[in-house]
């Protein structure tokens, strides 16, 4: 974003724990202060996603766990239906971002968000030129966003691997300049291909999204 030109915050474990009241906090008094056009979520997939899910299907031990972990971290889909919520009311712009088939945009709780976005699907091989830093392969990581603007879901959605190229699989470690790193942790980080379109698509003016939105059901705010 700053080398666009662009003003954006982060607000990541280094910057607030969400899980405490006083982590909450810091994070909607950023957002009141900044009053941001764009809001982009991005909370943990781990035990929401495919693996995880192939991973509880092992024995009821690992059902109870994985159930567990996911009810433990409930309180990062509440606080994204909050950030969805405000944007909404104050007619700005929301994305959620989740690795394609994840279990967390099932939840009932998400009805609302989900009829007031686009859900974009893509893979980060063609979207972001997502490959291993060691090897050079493809690797393909499914994604899905969850957007209030329209242009971004019809620039992203779509963009999937027209398998011309093979795809290193997502499992192991792999070496960084950080040290070791597991495949799946490495490629959680945007390659600087879709940042940089991502940045793009986010300064284009759409004030036609709000049109679009307005002509559905707007949400209720309880």
């Amino acid at each position: 974003m700053q080398q666009q030109h662009e003003t954006a915050y982060r607000f990541g474990y280094a910057q607030g724990d969400l899980a405490s009241s006083e982590g909450r906090s810091k994070l909607f008094g950023l957002i009141a202060r900044h009053r941001p056009m764009d809001v982009w979520v991005s909370p943990d997939c781990g035990p929401w996603s495919s693996w995880s899910h192939l991973n509880a299907s092992r024995s009821l031990e690992h059902q109870h766990h994985y159930e567990q972990v996911r009810k433990e971290l409930l309180y990062q889909i509440a606080i994204c239906i909050v950030l969805f919520r405000h944007q909404i009311e104050n007619h700005r712009h929301f994305h959620w971002e989740q690795p394609a088939k994840s279990l967390m945009f099932a939840h009932p709780g998400l009805a609302e968000v989900h009829q007031h976005t686009y859900a974009c699907q893509f893979d980060m091989c063609t979207a972001g030129n997502l490959r291993d830093p060691q090897n050079g392969m493809f690797m393909k990581k499914g994604m899905t966003i969850l957007t209030t603007r329209k242009h971004v879901y019809s620039h992203l959605h779509g963009m999937t691997c027209n398998h011309q190229h093979v795809h290193q699989p997502m499992e192991g470690s792999i070496m960084t300049s950080q040290g070791s790193m597991l495949r799946t942790k490495f490629s959680a980080i945007y390659p600087r291909k879709f940042a940089r379109t991502v940045v793009r698509l986010l300064r284009q003016d759409d004030t036609s999204a709000f049109a679009a939105l307005a002509r559905r059901q707007r949400p209720t705010f309880v």
